[in-house]
């Protein structure tokens, strides 16, 4: 499929997808927000695809909405349905991806751009590149799902005091508090991320799709219901290929080859 303002390159079994509007710093106007869409949702879809890279094109990963789009501001009521229909079904693609998804930030990600790069399993970030909630900055709250991640990646005290001061937090910053994963050299960003997205692809991928939804499911309900969760989860990577393979490989201390059902 062909886009406008994003780019999606298939790397064998993971696929990199590059936010494209690099003179506006890849903030998000309506046609990105669709393509963005389509493409998450094409590639979830395609068996072939085990992995999933995120990154932006230019000097920043995302800087949010581009508010230049809207010409005479928005209705309340308008903004909140713009969120729900443009933002959420990104942040939800993103979320209920049946495999892992990294988000490689080279540069700021500001506002939903943020919220973007939350939403993503996994961040490397260069060590040149912050994360800046910048709601706070123009006198409103934090969207995109950014309370929701900020909460439960760096727990509520610190999270509100990162989305009221409004200030960049760096790279550093966000690997000491777990927003990051990694932090690389500009240079060895790309890298560093399609490295791990490859490796993780090797990996027994619907299992790990069954341990995002619990870990999600875990994040909202008591002990004794995730522990029923995780059973039932149990039950069903047990009945796959990929067991039968992890399985076969221990015995005959061979590598095995997941083929990720």
């Amino acid at each position: 499929m062909s886009y406008e303002t994003i780019k999606v390159e298939l790397r064998g079994s993971f696929a990199h997808i590059k936010l494209n509007r690099p003179k506006q710093r890849n903030a998000v106007n309506e046609t990105l927000a669709n393509e963005f869409r389509a493409a998450l949702e094409s590639v979830s879809a395609d068996e072939a695809i085990r992995a999933v890279v995120i990154s932006g094109e230019g000097n920043a990963f995302c800087a949010g909405a581009d508010v230049s789009q809207f010409g005479n501001e928005l209705t309340p009521a308008e903004v909140e349905t713009y969120l729900l229909e443009k933002y959420k079904p990104i942040i939800s693609a993103i979320t209920s991806m049946p495999k892992p998804v990294i988000a490689a930030v080279h540069g700021p990600a500001a506002g939903a751009g943020m919220s973007i790069a939350l939403a993503c399993d996994f961040r490397v970030m260069s060590d040149e590149a912050a994360i800046y909630p910048a709601f706070i900055k123009i006198g409103l709250v934090p969207d995109a799902g950014a309370t929701w991640f900020l909460a439960r990646q760096i727990g509520y005290s610190r999270a509100l005091e990162f989305l009221i001061d409004g200030r960049a937090m760096p790279a550093e910053r966000c690997l000491a508090l777990g927003m990051a994963n990694r932090v690389v050299r500009p240079d060895q960003l790309a890298a560093e991320a399609e490295k791990w997205a490859r490796e993780l692809a090797e990996r027994p991928t619907y299992a790990i799709a069954l341990t995002k939804q619990a870990l999600a499911f875990a994040c909202d309900n008591d002990l004794m219901a995730s522990f029923d969760t995780e059973a039932r989860y149990q039950k069903l990577a047990i009945a796959t290929e990929d067991h039968q393979a992890g399985i076969e490989a221990f015995k005959n201390r061979t590598t095995p080859v997941y083929k990720g059902r």
